[in-house]
């Protein structure tokens, strides 16, 4: 890919679109609104019900995954291309490493989530099995969300430290160098609310739901405002100064 000021402009614009569209499906996901209230005594039938539920949300759910994996994409991307302006330093290869790794996982776990949805169908078959096949669609379906919640950990937590070192070796300007700094600590916090979600049960509020608020509205204010600057700040590589560390 060729490192120009036109290309990095064209990967900032659509990580806004992208991260927007991402941030906004997210957060209404996040806030349960289109679920129905669901109060059903049978374990089974709430189960069953939950899941015909749910999947009227399949296409939004395919629409902020499409939109989500286009973000790590992007930040793959931009992992790459902005080499051209760190000075040539280890620092330089981790944040292309980061970013990429980073990116690729998350690719990965978009992938896993839209495909956990679409086998999440409440079909049954005629069999006379129903209630073993609720519980077992129930359990696998536990099994990919938690899958997909390491894998989204694991891509958030190499994408926050790749924006922190990106931060520190391209020099774009003092408020981006902040900004990429509080993204990299907003992203850390979520991870760190995943992780104790994954491996303690917490009554008084729910971990994940936090945890995705704290990424959408990431998503849809900071990342965006983090790349308007870089395409505002960012001239052509002509030449790589050192980063001011001022």
């Amino acid at each position: 890919m060729v490192a120009s000021r036109q290309t990095v402009v064209w990967l900032s614009w659509a990580l806004v679109v992208l991260a927007v569209v991402s941030g906004v499906v997210l957060l209404i996901l996040a806030s349960g609104v289109l679920l129905t209230p669901i109060d059903i005594p049978d374990f089974v039938d709430r189960l069953f019900e939950i899941r015909r539920d749910q999947e009227r949300l399949i296409p939004l759910v395919i629409l902020g995954g499409v939109a989500s994996l286009g973000v790590f994409l992007t930040l793959a991307l931009l992992g790459v291309v902005l080499r051209a302006w760190a000075p040539t330093t280890p620092g330089r290869d981790l944040m292309s490493v980061l970013l990429v790794l980073g990116g690729v996982i998350g690719i990965a776990s978009q992938l896993v989530h839209m495909g956990i949805h679409d086998a999440g169908r409440a079909l049954i078959c005629d069999c006379g099995y129903r209630v073993e096949e609720v519980i077992a669609l129930d359990n696998a379906l536990f099994v990919g969300e938690s899958i997909f919640g390491w894998l989204l950990m694991g891509a958030l937590s190499l994408v926050a430290m790749g924006v922190a070192v990106a931060g520190r070796m391209v020099a774009v300007s003092g408020r981006w160098r902040t900004l990429s700094l509080v993204i990299a600590l907003g992203l850390l916090v979520a991870v760190a609310l995943r992780f104790v979600a994954a491996l303690v049960l917490i009554e008084a509020f729910d971990p994940l739901q936090v945890a995705d608020i704290i990424v959408g509205v990431f998503l849809a204010i900071l990342a965006p405002a983090w790349a308007i600057l870089l395409l505002r700040g960012i001239e052509e590589p002509a030449e790589v100064p050192a980063p001011d560390f001022g």
